[in-house]
């Protein structure tokens, strides 16, 4: 029986883990993209960079089109800068939680808690939902808090 608990642990850390590392890796191409809209790219990269979106010159400022570009780069920014955060030390307590053989219900409903949390902070970051925003943050703080949590528990039952 323990080799079949172990075993679904680490199928479910292994699941979440590939969700998590898609919907890094999507939010990655999107920020990107974004970036070489409003012309952050680097001059190796064929862009001018972001001083080419700044005010012109002669005291101009940038058109409507350009602030929009500008705008939504920087809050895909903020989403990438949000998921490198957070993810990383996310995983680690995940596999750590798998490893030790953790309460399987808990983990799995932690884990997925977790999961889910982050792809939809991502979707409330994107189209600026608030409150929407802060409550899958602090669901995905919750899914790791008791990850560690449950971790700390089972080494020392």
């Amino acid at each position: 029986m323990a080799s079949t608990h172990a075993s679904t642990q680490i199928q479910t850390a292994a699941v979440v883990t590939l969700v998590v590392y898609v919907k890094l890796l999507a939010t990655q191409i999107t920020q990107g993209f974004k970036k070489g809209q409003a012309g952050g790219k680097g001059p190796e990269d064929g862009g001018t960079g972001f001083s080419s979106m700044g005010p012109a010159a002669g005291g101009e400022t940038m058109s409507t089109e350009d602030a929009a570009k500008l705008a939504a780069s920087r809050r895909w920014d903020r989403i990438l800068g949000n998921d490198l955060e957070n993810i990383p030390v996310a995983l680690i307590i995940l596999w750590s939680c798998a490893l030790v053989n953790a309460e399987s219900t808990a983990f799995m409903v932690l884990a997925c808690l977790f999961c889910v949390s982050r792809c939809l902070h991502t979707l409330m970051y994107m189209f600026g939902k608030q409150p929407f925003r802060s409550l899958t943050f602090a669901m995905g703080v919750v899914g790791t808090l008791g990850m560690a949590i449950l971790t700390v528990a089972t080494v020392f039952k």
